[in-house]
């Protein structure tokens, strides 16, 4: 099940709605298991596993902010457990300016900086439940 979050800046009226999660009938295995991911992303999966086996991989969708512009974005992110005990995680650099994010647990968006305006002035205003 996934969740949705509707946030407002009450600073500046930036506005933005996140999905988030993996849906209960939304599911990825065999061929397709990397169609979710950027086209740059699969072909650094493909290059990094080469034709190694694949035990498990782990995915969902996950909140992402850039610790430089502020950024908040959703990016499907993977855990893809192969070959002899190896790990490769999916990027999660900011795809605005490349700077370092940070996967956002707490949700917490009061303690954020506007993306916008850079004050802390977050605060949810719709939030949902998806399947």
């Amino acid at each position: 099940m996934g969740v949705g979050y509707g946030i407002v800046c009450r600073s500046c009226g930036f506005s933005k709605e996140f999905m988030l999660g993996v849906g209960g009938d939304e599911y990825y295995a065999g061929e397709n298991q990397f169609e979710i991911l950027h086209p740059k992303t699969k072909d650094q999966v493909k290059k990094a596993i080469g034709d190694l086996p694949i035990h498990h991989v782990d995915f969902d969708r996950r909140l992402l902010h850039c610790q430089q512009c502020h950024h908040l974005y959703v990016r499907p992110l993977m855990k893809i457990c192969y070959g002899h005990q190896q790990v490769f995680n999916t990027n999660q650099h900011c795809s605005r300016c490349k700077g370092k994010a940070e996967i956002v647990d707490d949700l917490e968006f009061s303690e954020m900086a506007c993306p916008e305006c850079n004050k802390k002035s977050l605060e949810v205003k719709t939030f949902t439940m998806w399947d």
